[in-house]
């Protein structure tokens, strides 16, 4: 009986690591989404002469936007 209550709390374990790591896989890839839009953001507003800050507030990203003087002109 209790080589029995051994395997099972062995494989609620198992479960439980195995949800932590593929939570984790998950956040790492939103994390990594999120980055890339942003690279693609501040490439896009490299083009467009925009200056941008990015701020977090309540779990929500904030874009601020304002143009840049071109230089030399």
């Amino acid at each position: 009986m209790t080589a029995h209550k051994k395997l099972t709390n062995k494989s609620t374990s198992n479960r439980v690591l195995q949800k932590q790591y593929t939570d984790l896989k998950i956040a790492l890839h939103s994390k990594n989404k999120e980055i890339s839009q942003l690279n693609l953001l501040y490439h896009y507003c490299k083009k467009a002469f925009l200056e941008f800050d990015v701020k977090r507030r309540k779990n929500k990203i904030l874009i601020l936007f304002k143009f840049m003087k071109k230089s030399g002109v």
